[in-house]
Parts: structure tokens; sequence; C-alpha cells
């Protein structure tokens, strides 16, 4: 039986803990792999937003543009006594 020195069980943990080490450092490949992609998914989502944001701000402007359209057209209408028909 070997001598139970702090050299020798150091020795036998680095051997015991080398495969625990192998496979941590596998994990940690696999994992920055799948953040590089969680990163770019999240600017790709970042930027549908952002597209959406700024449709949405569009439409709401051409809304308000249609709702005063209809107010002129309805008082064209009553001042040329004109019935609009929808």
């Amino acid at each position: 039986m070997p001598e139970l020195s702090l050299e020798n069980i150091e020795k036998l943990l680095d051997n015991k803990l080398e495969p625990v080490n192998t496979k941590l450092a596998a994990i940690e490949e696999i994992v920055s792999g799948h953040t590089e992609i969680l990163d770019k998914h999240t600017d790709i989502l970042d930027s549908i937003a952002k597209d959406v944001k700024n449709w949405n701000t569009e439409m709401t402007m051409v809304r308000a543009r249609l709702d005063r359209h209809d107010i002129w057209f309805k008082q064209v209408s009553e001042k040329l006594d004109l019935k609009l028909e929808s």
C-alpha cells in the first residue's frame, strides 16, 4: 500500500478527477457554442422587434392621417351639400 502523504493523495485525486475535468471541458465547449447561437438569435429578435415597433408607429400615423381625411371629406361634402355613401 502506498504511503499516505499529501503528494500521493494529490496524485490519486488528479488521476481520479482527470475524466471529470475532460468531460467538463467538453461541456464547456458545447455551452460556448450554444451561447454564440443564442446571442445571434437574440440580435435577430431585437431587430425584428424594432421593425415591428417602427411598423406599428407608421400604421398609427397612417390611421390618424386617414381619420383626418375622412373628417375633411365630410366637411367638404357638407359645404357642397353632397351625400357621401359608404
